[in-house]
């Protein structure tokens, strides 16, 4: 199995630690921001959104609500970037990065010596 690359545009705003994943939901297939430390995830671009966190075993969509780590649900691609017009605006007035890298193994936080 491939092993997957995530696109981050910077530090979560909850736990300032984790990168900020670009998630896909596999129901409403909108992308959100997605903490790959803390699972903090928001619906929106802006600084001021808000987070909201996972409850027991799902992580839900801030929009739709469906789990985000569901089979459907994947790190979102360049391909997705250019579906999503605000995100877009953001990266070429240079107001967010993308950047490219490995995601953490799903419930590894706090494993780390």
């Amino acid at each position: 199995m491939m092993e997957e690359e995530m696109l981050s545009i910077g530090l979560c705003r909850s736990c300032k630690v984790g990168p900020l994943g670009l998630r896909t939901c596999g129901h409403c297939g909108r992308i959100v921001l997605l903490c790959d430390e803390c699972d903090a995830a928001y619906a929106s671009y802006e600084e001021e959104a808000e987070a909201t966190f996972a409850d027991e075993e799902e992580m839900p969509c801030p929009l739709c609500g469906i789990d985000l780590w569901a089979e459907d649900a994947r790190w979102a691609t360049v391909e997705d970037l250019n579906k999503e017009p605000k995100l877009l605006e953001l990266i070429e007035n240079d107001q967010v990065t993308i950047e490219q890298g490995k995601p953490f193994s799903r419930g590894s936080f706090g494993d780390a010596e």
